[in-house]
């Protein structure tokens, strides 16, 4: 794909505090009401507390024990909360939140650095850099360090448009301030990126949701910050080549393998990129006009259940709450009808609240976009069978119950050895639940990934065979992946055997569902070279669900769950089906599960 970029102009993007009509409008409605007082709450409290500290003991922990949340939080917390006073600000606009402000302006112009480090020290996101510079042991990064990561693309962005919004007041309070501001984004994010984009290797090739997340920042910020059109034309002309490299490589049917937690941060914000891209042009560059990226726009609206519930692949939260903004925008500008649904679904069914560190893009957007209204999805069913042929998974909504499903491979970005792994929605809840990911730590994303036993296939339900779960890697894939019927009627057939080590000596292993509008109904079957000991475990999230088995033994119980992540998402347990089949040869377990 090549898009060519003509001379772009940079344009206004969110009205100033000082348009008072806009902003007396926006926080006057009533939807907005408790998600405003989320944001004054939260302003309110910083009055009166100093910045959290960052200390160089805690960016030093990640590479002395692995640890990096405690270095994450109160970053994260500073954006956030600058976030909360900008907005109250500007909503109120007294002059009550400025100093504040101010104070959270200055503390984060103070960091040693804006990348985080679990992105500092990984030789594969950059290689413009002498390797000598991170030789040895040493905690912290090089001074200075030209690297341009999620979040320091991010942190600009949030001070991008604290700028926007109250630049002229703050610019009254300390005109130095504003330069300083201004003077380090370029530094650390605008000139970096302009010399060195190339060597950005963990985003500049496209291969995956870091690219349109810091491209969106990129031309956002640019747009702000930069005074001259011919840079600011420059600078999005590289940025495009990465996006039209994502594009290349995101599959051809639209289908997310990243999962739905990070598809916000993949087309989600690729929309957000497109946007301005439609405004910098003038409107004749329209990349929601393509046919793929309206497949990859409309993926969130089959993947959502109900409530705060996906099906949740991937490195996933298990419960997840999204800004229904973006997806309002993104789903009007390319015509994704089922997310369009989904943005008003949601939002009825979980109202608005303040998220966590989304970026201030974000929470502008959802608090402009106006809302879906009842004339707009008036035609767009809510039933659905979905299928990506090519990505390999399959979305399903008949009433209340709900069915997915993936094939793929075990070398997909955020990968989980996962293979044939199913999701089952009934009255509500998750009577099959993915239980998501644990919580990021140094071997998240290093050669030790697969020793948790929730990127492994032991916290998944494709069959585990004489204790052997799947293997990891883009050669361990699904074979053929088939379905037929009707959203209330259906059957998917998945070839598992590819996805195994040859140790095993699998010959043939299939998964079938069939939903019948009421229950669902599981049979795996398989030939090996050698006797093989079948199981398979399956999550509930709450009680009463019912599974009968043919050919294998139940066992239930309640499993203890320690890892902040699934107990934010599922609490102190979850309810647990373990099934099992003695060692065979040749062998077929039918399993079904009713809510």
């Amino acid at each position: 794909m090549f898009t060519f970029i003509p001379e772009l102009r940079r344009f206004p993007s969110f009205p100033p505090v000082s348009e008072r009509e806009f902003w007396s409008r926006i926080a006057a409605q009533k939807r907005l009401a408790g998600l405003l007082a989320e944001f004054r709450d939260a302003a309110r409290a910083a009055k009166g507390r100093p910045v959290p500290a960052l200390p160089a003991a805690l960016y030093m922990e990640f590479r002395r024990t692995g640890n990096r949340i405690d270095y994450e939080q109160p970053y994260f917390e500073r954006r956030c909360t600058l976030e909360a006073l900008v907005v109250t600000e500007t909503l109120e606009h007294r002059g009550e939140y400025l100093d504040a402000v101010v104070e959270y302006l200055w503390s984060i112009l103070g960091e040693y650095t804006w990348v985080l480090p679990a992105h500092a020290f990984r030789g594969e996101l950059f290689d413009h850099l002498p390797p000598e510079l991170f030789a040895g042991d040493d905690p912290l990064p090089p001074p200075h360090l030209p690297f341009v990561d999620l979040f320091a693309a991010e942190t600009a962005g949030y001070l991008a448009f604290t700028l926007r919004l109250l630049g002229d007041e703050l610019a009254a309070y300390s005109a130095n301030l504003v330069r300083a501001v201004r003077e380090e984004i370029e530094r650390r994010v605008i000139g970096p990126t302009e010399r060195y984009l190339d060597g950005f290797v963990s985003w500049s090739r496209g291969k995956h949701n870091w690219s349109p997340w810091c491209c969106s920042n990129l031309l956002w910020v640019a747009n702000e910050i930069l005074t001259d059109d011919v840079r600011f034309t420059v600078l999005v002309r590289k940025l495009q080549t990465v996006i039209d490299r994502y594009f290349d490589h995101y599959a051809v049917d639209g289908g997310c393998d990243e999962g739905p937690g990070y598809w916000q941060l993949s087309p989600g914000r690729c929309a957000f990129y497109a946007e301005g891209l439609r405004r910098a042009s003038g409107g004749t560059i329209d990349l929601f006009a393509m046919p793929k990226f309206r497949a990859m726009c409309d993926y969130i609206g089959y993947a959502w259940y109900a409530g705060k519930k996906f099906a949740s692949f991937a490195d996933f939260g298990g419960r997840h709450q999204v800004y229904t903004g973006m997806i309002r925008m993104l789903a009007r500008r390319s015509g994704a009808l089922h997310s369009l649904r989904m943005a008003h679904d949601y939002e009825a069914a979980n109202g608005l609240h303040r998220q966590g560190h989304t970026g201030m893009a974000m929470t502008l957007v959802e608090l402009t976009e106006g809302p879906v209204t009842a004339a707009e999805i008036a035609e767009i069913p809510e039933e659905f069978l979905h299928v990506y042929p090519d990505s390999q998974q399959l979305h399903a909504r008949s009433g209340s119950f709900y069915v997915a499903m993936k094939g793929g491979h075990n070398g997909e970005s955020h990968n989980h050895n996962d293979v044939g792994q199913f999701v089952f929605g009934a009255g509500g809840r998750l009577a099959v639940a993915d239980l998501g990911t644990a919580t990021y730590t140094r071997e998240t994303f290093g050669p030790r990934r697969y020793e948790n036993w929730l990127q492994n296939g032991f916290g998944h339900n494709p069959p585990v065979f004489s204790g052997v779960p799947q293997s990891p890697g883009k050669e361990f894939r699904a074979g053929k992946f088939e379905v037929a019927g009707t959203p209330d009627c259906f059957t998917a057939t998945c070839d598992l055997t590819p996805a195994y080590p040859a140790e095993l000596g699998l010959v043939s292993c299939e998964r079938r569902l069939h939903f019948d509008g009421r229950k669902l109904t599981v049979t795996d079957s398989w030939r090996a070279a050698k006797p093989l000991a079948w199981s398979v475990r399956l999550f509930h999230d709450g009680d009463g669900v019912k599974v009968s088995c043919r050919g294998g033994e139940i066992a239930t119980g309640k499993l203890p769950l320690d890892d902040s992540n699934l107990r934010s998402a599922w609490g102190d347990s979850i309810n647990e089906t373990r099934l099992a089949a003695p060692a065979a040869a040749a062998g077929e377990v039918t399993y079904t599960i009713e809510g």
